[in-house]
């Protein structure tokens, strides 16, 4: 809005002398400047309303347990919701606990390889196993 009313200002200041639009036609009189104002306004409405929107629907998913982020140590079922992945939450939970106790990031990685870890990707079946690179961020994100 505060860029709209700039602009309404500098045609009332003749700073800007003409404005050109592929949807719409402006003229530089009274009834212009307020077609182009409501214009603004428009616009304003529509990107807060989109945002409260997107808002609303993610934190609902999140409460409902849906996240669209694949997590490590969980399973989507077919409702969407994360169950734990059996031997992989286990490991997890164990990881969380090695760097609770001051574990340095190789070791947790290896660790966690060597019980068999790895999380596969759907659509291409690859299974990726744990390095210092993946626990890094792991480690940001709660259980």
């Amino acid at each position: 809005m505060l860029e709209g009313g700039t602009i309404i200002h500098l045609i009332d200041e003749e700073i800007l002398k003409d404005l050109k639009f592929v949807t719409h036609y402006f003229t530089k009189d009274a009834n212009g400047k307020m077609l182009l104002g409501m214009a603004f306004v428009l616009s304003k409405q529509y990107s807060d309303n989109l945002s409260q929107g997107v808002t609303r629907g993610v934190v609902r998913n999140f409460a409902e347990g849906n996240s669209p982020a694949p997590k490590h140590g969980y399973l989507r079922d077919e409702d969407g919701l994360y169950r734990p992945d059996g031997k992989n939450f286990e490991l997890v939970c164990d990881a969380w606990e090695k760097r609770r106790n001051g574990d340095s990031l190789e070791s947790i990685s290896e660790y966690m390889n060597k019980k068999g870890y790895g999380r596969k990707f759907k659509k291409t079946g690859r299974i990726i196993r744990m390095n210092p690179k993946l626990l890094s961020p792991f480690f940001s994100i709660p259980c």
